[in-house]
């Protein structure tokens, strides 16, 4: 399945206002299904958020063994 990371970034901002507000909810009273739904909603925006920062650096690394790589073959040839 194949998202653009635009849409990743679209939909962890989307769910701010839902973290908000489930905070602003269990300030007033402990309801244990806010209480999970937080939970899961905020692990799965920092795990989206480090994934995010891994994929970049993975991103840089394959671009420059592309550059070394394609330099290598093109010496090769002349």
């Amino acid at each position: 399945m194949k998202h653009p990371i635009q849409q990743i970034q679209d939909t962890m901002l989307a769910a701010q206002p839902v973290i908000e507000t489930l905070q602003h909810r269990l300030s007033t009273a402990c309801e244990i299904h806010d209480l999970g739904d937080l939970s899961v909603i905020q692990t799965t925006v920092r795990t989206l958020d480090e994934l995010l920062g891994i994929a970049a650096e993975y991103k840089e690394v394959l671009r420059r063994q592309l550059a070394r790589t394609s330099a290598r073959i093109e010496a090769s040839v002349t």
